[in-house]
């Protein structure tokens, strides 16, 4: 090494000293720097050393070489400082295990050098060598320090030394026990925790043994041994198979016989082998528990001597408690090699006491469960698993939870990076990442590597530190090298034997199915297993087992539930699984897939809006309309408070380099709400081309050169926008495959409201908002299937999803397939406005002003589908609360006429839909509208398509709409040129009993009847009669819906005003009556000859009686399509005759009632019927006092006509004189 210090080439014997003295110090300050034990200690006695350098500096400027003693002085300090020297060296080359039991003498070593080099120094007699007062001032300071310095082992350090010393004095420390002291050593002296580092650093501390015995050090070496033999039980220091090789060895050499226990190692009290054998001051050895009893049950004397005994000495015999462990397991190893054959014997019992003494073995011990994995159990207690008993299933699964518990803390160690990052420099780290391309590069197979959660920012931090652009290559490789391997759990003994056991995971899913003891058994050992990654495959790929935990879930075991959704949580993991739970309906992990990163790509809109603000207000923006122009609306106001969060996050420079060596996790990780406000709040302070630099590298920014046009442009927050929705889409892949899983999944009405209220709405709307166009597609079809329940398209109205919907299905630049699902998507909505629902008050579709027409007018510029669907909404909001409103502004945007055009196409679906809403628009509407759009041809069409068509509905529909047409002759003689009459008395006859749609079949088909039985036409109503549908009509007064029979009622009212008119006299007899066949009877109502078909008499065809009944129908309708059809039989002079017949029929009570029906149009028939039938007096007096008391009610309630009316019936049953006011 080349020293500056040396200042003349001639060397004399002190200027030499010096040189070599200070060249040794430096090299130990360097060297202080990597010592892995006492670090603050050595960099302390570092720091001493380095204050020296310049006073010896100083003594070689001064020529020191002819004063008195100076070389001897300098020989003492030399000698020291190599001293120290030395130290440090041998603390950076030796077994590093071997220095942390060192500590302590370490520490004693640094302390005495420190106070050695004090005392060389303070002997120099700087005070002859011309050295200023101040310097010599500084040294003696420097000298008390050193002198007064005290130095101890490391806190971390001492409490390591500590659990070795008890692990070495109880001596029957577990395998656990000894897991954590290595790991904790490991941590403590920066040894990476994979297995084949630790294994190399034991093996070379164990060679400490034979330098020990070198040394001719006896107690170290036996220390040394006895450390060994604690932590060779880690799992670390060796791998399974040397354990299963060391086991077997061992076990061979035992025999085939367990050993009975020799004489001492029975308690002469208890005739029991001693647990806790301590030694009294007899010299005779008690379990301690025995003897202690002995002596507080008052006894002093030793029980065999019979000598007095000291109470407080009692000394525990450590090596006769070895011994008798020893033997226990000498006996317990044979004892569970012997047990193995018993497992295949055929006697259930046998099977049942050798399971149960496993269990026992096993709950007492680790080191029993690892020979019990070591012996090679595991096979035979899976196959055991596939037996009938119940109970043998049982005892396997117990054994299997006991060992899979005990492997996690008795595992196989991984490599940990943890240490490296923190104790190598950027270049090391760049190295393994370069090593790590290399190796990708040829196809290599990698190592795991641990991924703890703190690897990340302390690789950040590392770099961060020595960053050069030259680097990035070997820091992305690192990266990737990280990103790349899996995080796994340990692999542990009894996992990876299972593992290795074919069908081993299917055997123990098979028990979920049974009964509830073995299912929790079989759950808690499956969540134990599934700690493994490998094992984490296998059971999500087992059939129905994701169905059977998702059942198990939900179970009323509250232990066995919380079991089955840890175990589900743990195999989330894969995408796979989530799809799988999700189809078992279970949405949890499927709906966390698919929200993830909402929140954080808000707010980080919001702070990007706020970050430009000023910018965008220059544009006369204002607060909600800046959030508008990235779709976040007033509801995300919530947002802001992490929106300025994140402007104020100021870890930039390790949040670059993390953005550089791990893209794809920055995306979809945690980081999400802050990398991207980062970068591009770069483009302030380091221009524009920094952060692309920084972007481009990540391979997840938008094209640098468009953004770049869009910030020349001004389009500040476009251009941060689209390079935003690229960063944050680091899960897209995901989430598309979540969401296409709910848009293909057939779900039942509970799936579909539960998943809108754990959040799955919010989520795909949010996937509509992204560029890609699969992704909008896919979230489209997944809220097409959701929002068939028409709760969830209440929810998506309260929301405002149908702008967003509106605002895509509008837009040209919208796929074909997304626009037909958006359009379903509407259609849904609207459905749900129609749907009853009394609980929540109704949302309405389509409430912004033109929004109807501008949805109506997509009908002639869509596909089939789409019109399909956009037919099918507005037919469902004509039957929602706003169907008043949406009809009369589908009027005035001429519906009318786009839909009887579209009632003559050949796409059967769109025809069918136009059809069903055109029969809606002409129900209450103008008939002058409907005569203008309506002509010979439309009615041609809808009669063909009653004669051929296949959907009823539409049939009905047409049906409907003849029924609705304007009464004018021109259209009547269409219909009849038509053939409508025969097509519409088809429908009443013959209708069809199993049909979907019979009811409205029946209710529009007798609707356009009522237009072929108007009395002006008798010819008609004769071609109908002799169809035979009178006793048809009759019949529905019975069976059919309240609106079929209102208008049965109307029709059977209209041949009733014909029947007078048509009924044939009754012929008079001519001569010699007496000689002559007896009159034929006359028809009682009408008092001539009637029959159904000629003159359509209702007392014939047998409707009286049903009219009659029809009164007290509480639809008002029917009940006057009923009475109308009864007062025919009063007319003029058939009032006699026909009171009569309605008295007898029962009709005239049901009629009186009706006059407290709030109706003034029925009441005025009713009081205008009983003033005539009260004129006959039996009537009167019959039905007088029934009448009486809603007669006075009406004349005091009702208005002027109705008091004039009842006030006359009233007179007429003497409650009032004729001269009343009333009249």
């Amino acid at each position: 090494m080349v020293l500056d210090v040396i200042t003349s080439t001639a060397f004399h014997p002190v200027a030499e000293v010096l040189s070599q003295t200070i060249e040794a110090i430096i090299e130990a300050v360097v060297a202080a720097k990597d010592v892995c034990i006492e670090k603050d200690s050595f960099a302390e006695l570092a720091s001493f050393l380095h204050r020296i350098v310049p006073i010896l500096k100083e003594l070689n400027k001064k020529n020191a070489s002819n004063s008195e003693g100076l070389s001897d002085y300098l020989d003492i300090l030399s000698r020291e400082v190599k001293a120290a020297k030395g130290l440090i060296m041998e603390c950076r080359k030796k077994n590093r295990v071997y220095l942390l039991l060192k500590c302590r003498s370490i520490a004693r070593r640094i302390e005495n050098i420190t106070r050695e080099i004090s005392r060389a120094l303070s002997l120099v007699p700087f005070s002859s060598l011309d050295v200023s007062s101040s310097v010599i001032e500084d040294i003696n300071q420097l000298c008390a320090n050193m002198r007064t310095a005290q130095f101890n082992a490391a806190i971390a350090e001492e409490e390591i030394l500590e659990r070795i010393e008890s692990g070495i004095q109880e001596r029957n420390v577990d395998r656990s026990y000894a897991n954590k002291l290595l790991v904790s050593i490991a941590e403590a002296v920066g040894i990476p925790t994979e297995q084949s580092a630790l294994k190399k650093e034991f093996a070379e501390f164990k060679s400490e043994i034979e330098n020990a015995l070198l040394r001719k050090d006896q107690a170290e070496a036996i220390q040394l041994d006895q450390i060994i033999a604690l932590l060779e039980r880690a799992d670390a220091t060796s791998s399974s198979e040397e354990k299963e090789i060391k086991y077997l060895t061992k076990r061979n050499s035992l025999g085939s016989q367990p050993l009975e226990p020799l004489q001492p190692f029975v308690c002469p009290i208890t005739r029991e082998v001693m647990v806790d054998p301590v030694e009294t001051s007899s010299g005779h050895t008690f379990d301690r528990s025995a003897i202690e009893k002995w002596l507080s049950d008052g006894n002093n004397l030793c029980p065999l001597t019979m000598l007095p005994l000291e109470t407080s000495a009692l000394r525990p015999n450590k090596t006769l408690r070895q011994s008798i462990e020893e033997w226990k397991d000498r006996n317990t190893m044979i004892a569970i090699a012997s047990m193995k054959p018993k497992l295949l014997s055929d006697k259930e019992e046998e099977v049942l006491n050798c399971l149960e003494e496993l269990v026992d073995l096993s709950q007492q011990r680790d080191i029993h469960r690892e020979w019990v994995v070591l012996e090679g159990y595991i096979p035979s207690l899976i196959q055991l698993l596939g037996k009938r008993d119940r109970d043998i299933r049982n005892r396997v699964l117990v054994i299997l939870l006991v060992l899979a518990k005990d492997s996690d803390e008795a595992k196989c160690w991984r490599p940990d990076y943890l240490p490296f990052i923190r104790l190598k420099g950027c270049e090391e780290i760049a190295n393994v990442g370069e090593r790590y391309l290399v190796s990708e590069s040829r196809g290599d197979q990698l190592p795991f590597v641990s991924l703890d959660q703190c690897v990340i920012p302390m690789l950040c931090t590392r770099l961060g530190q020595e960053f050069d652009i030259d680097q990035l290559w070997f820091a992305q490789g690192f990266g990737r090298l990280l990103l790349s391997l899996s995080v796994l759990r340990s692999a542990t003994y009894c996992h990876e034997r299972i593992f290795k056991v074919d069908n081993a995971i299917e055997s123990i899913v098979r028990s979920l199915g049974r009964r509830i003891a073995e299912r929790k058994l079989a759950v808690a050992l499956l969540l134990e297993l599934s700690k493994n990654k490998f094992l984490q495959d296998c059971i999500g790929k087992v059939q129905g087992c994701i169905l059977l935990l998702v059942t198990m879930s939900s179970s009323d075991n509250n232990q066995a539930a919380r079991d089955a959704r840890e175990l589900l949580e743990n195999l989330s993991f894969s995408d796979e699984n989530v799809v799988q739970m999700a189809k078992a309906n279970y949405f949890k992990p499927l709906l966390q897939r698919l929200s993830s990163g909402n929140t954080g790509s808000d707010a980080i809109r919001i702070a990007l809006c706020y970050q430009h603000i000023e910018e965008l207000e220059s544009q006369g923006r204002t607060t909600a309309q800046i959030c508008d122009l990235h779709q976040l609306g007033e509801p995300h106001y919530a947002d802001m408070g992490p929106a300025h969060g994140v402007l104020a996050w100021s870890h930039k420079q390790q949040t670059q380099f993390l953005w550089v060596i791990l893209p794809d996790s920055v995306a979809g990780g945690d980081w999400e709400t802050k990398i991207p406000v980062e970068i591009f709040e770069g483009t302030k302070e380091r221009g524009l081309s920094s952060s692309l630099f920084l972007g481009n590298l990540s391979s997840k920014l938008i094209n640098s050169e468009v953004i770049e046009q869009q910030l020349k442009a001004d389009y500040v927050f476009v251009a941060y926008n689209n390079a935003i929705n690229c960063n944050t889409n680091g899960s897209e892949d995901v989430k598309m495959t979540m969401a296409k899983t709910l848009a293909e999944m057939e779900l039942t009405d509970s799936n579909k409201s539960s998943l809108f209220e754990e959040g799955a709405l919010d989520s795909l709307l949010h996937l509509l908002s992204y560029g890609d166009v699969k992704i909008k597609e896919v979230a489209a079809k997944a809220l097409q299937n959701l929002s068939s329940l028409p709760k969830n398209g209440s929810q998506m109205l309260r929301q405002g999803a149908e702008a967003l919907l509106l605002d895509i299905l509008c837009r040209h630049t919208s796929s074909q397939t997304l626009r037909e699902l958006i359009a379903a998507t509407i259609m849904h909505l609207a459905m749900s406005t129609a749907a009853p629902n009394s609980s929540e008050t109704p949302f309405l579709l389509l409430e912004s002003e033109g929004d109807t027409d501008r949805l109506f007018s997509l009908i002639n510029h869509t596909g089939p589908l789409e019109q399909q669907s956009i037919l099918q909404a507005f037919h469902a909001m004509c039957l929602s609360p706003s169907a008043t409103n949406v009809k009369s502004k589908l009027r005035q945007c001429s519906a009318l006429q786009i839909l009887v055009q579209l009632c003559e196409i050949d796409s059967m679906n769109v025809r069918a839909n136009a059809v069903k809403l055109l029969f809606c628009l002409t129900e209450d509407g103008d008939e002058a509208t409907i005569s203008e759009h309506v002509g010979q041809k439309s009615i041609e069409t809808l009669i063909r398509i009653i004669r051929t068509s296949n959907d009823e509905e539409e049939i009905a529909s047409s049906l409907g709409i003849i029924s609705n047409l304007p009464q004018t002759v021109q259209i009547m003689e269409w219909l009849l040129s038509a053939g409508g009459l025969q097509i519409v008395i088809s429908h009443v006859l013959h209708e069809k009993h199993n049909s979907l749609h019979k009811s409205q079949l029946v209710e529009n088909a007798t609707g356009a009847l009522c237009r072929f039985t108007d009395p002006r036409n008798q010819q008609l109503q004769k071609k109908a009669a002799e169809a035979g549908i009178i006793p048809k009509l009759v019949q529905l007064l019975e069976s059919g819906t309240r609106l079929t029979k209102r208008r049965a009622a109307i029709s059977l009212a209209q041949f009733c005003e014909s029947s007078l008119v048509l009924s044939q006299p009754i012929p008079k007899h001519k001569r010699f009556w007496c000689f002559s066949a007896p009159p034929e009877a006359g028809c009682p109502v009408h008092q001539g000859i009637c029959t159904v078909e000629s003159s359509f008499c209702l007392v014939e065809a047998g409707a009286v009686v049903p009219l009659a009944r029809l009164l007290e129908d509480p639809d008002h309708g029917s009940c006057e399509a009923a009475l109308d059809a009864l007062l025919t039989f009063i007319v003029g002079e058939r009032l006699q005759t026909g009171s009569k017949v309605l008295a007898e029929a029962n009709a005239l009570l049901p009629m009186i009632k009706l006059l407290a029906i709030p109706s003034p149009k029925l009441q005025e028939k009713v009081l205008m019927s009983l003033e005539r039938i009260f004129q006959l007096v039996e009537f009167r007096q019959k039905y007088g006092p029934a009448a009486q008391m809603p007669l006075v009610d009406l004349t005091q309630r009702g208005n002027s006509g109705m008091k004039s009316l009842a006030a006359k019936v009233l007179a007429q049953l003497n409650v009032l004189h004729d001269e009343s006011s009333y009249f």
